[in-house]
């Protein structure tokens, strides 16, 4: 199972939820209370007061941590989820982005298509892909189109891997927007003649998805070059060929 190699998301950390350390800790605290309460040991009345504010500040300070989203109550024991092993394990290439072009999330299968080990040696698919100039002016078209709020795809054909690879490979680029913000925090600016809105990019992140398409280039142009030689055999050949529609509308003559 491929790693992602970057993994900016929601804290992957175990969780797991122990009631029974819940009960423990409860049923501890009531016995102290009842012996200071009850014992002829037991403290006097201030400083049992001062015991019954502190649970309640304990109580309030629980109360704001599961506000604030500190403590969770659901179930999750904090392994990866189906959605998680979807992703990581994809043989495509993904990579999601935040609104200012940071890596929030990288697979494995990006790391290993763009010759990056770690982190650190991470490249967005502009400087991956954008090296050369025809690849470049098409990544650009594509990431105008990404700005404008609608998704699009391209691809692009590099003289060298983008994982190293000494001949010529062939990619197949998606991208497209993924909301960071709620629809009524969206902030946008108008664009065309009906006033629509394009969303701004501190409101959008990027999903892209690469996929290595050499082979099936390879087989495309293999295909052609078979049609090309049968072409060029009924060009040249010394007797007559042609070809004609149901309609007797000839198609071809050699």
């Amino acid at each position: 199972m491929l790693q992602p190699i970057i993994d900016h998301r929601q804290s992957n950390t175990p969780r797991r939820n122990r009631p029974w350390l819940v009960v423990l800790v409860l049923g501890a605290l009531l016995m102290l209370l009842f012996f200071l309460a009850f014992s002829r040991y037991g403290a006097s009345p201030i400083a049992l007061l001062i015991v019954l504010c502190g649970f309640a500040a304990l109580g309030i300070a629980g109360l704001l941590a599961l506000v604030l989203g500190i403590v969770r109550t659901n179930g999750q024991d904090g392994a990866p989820g189906w959605a998680d092993r979807f992703l990581d394990e994809d043989g495509d290439g993904l990579l999601f982005t935040d609104g200012k072009g940071h890596v929030v999330y990288a697979n494995g299968a990006y790391g290993a298509l763009t010759g990056a080990r770690e982190p650190s040696t991470l490249r967005l698919p502009d400087r991956v892909f954008g090296t050369e100039a025809q690849a470049a002016d098409t990544l650009y078209k594509l990431l105008r189109k990404v700005a404008a709020g609608e998704a699009g795809d391209a691809e692009v054909r590099l003289s060298r891997g983008a994982g190293g690879e000494a001949e010529p490979r062939w990619y197949h680029l998606g991208a497209r927007p993924v909301a960071l913000a709620p629809e009524g925090a969206r902030r946008g600016r108008s664009v065309g003649q009906k006033g629509e809105h394009a969303p701004r990019t501190a409101d959008y992140g990027i999903a892209w998805r690469v996929r290595d398409i050499t082979e099936e280039r390879v087989r495309q142009e293999q295909v052609f070059q078979d049609l090309q030689q049968a072409v060029d055999y009924l060009d040249h050949a010394p007797a007559g060929f042609f070809s004609s529609d149901r309609d007797g509308l000839i198609d071809y003559m050699n």
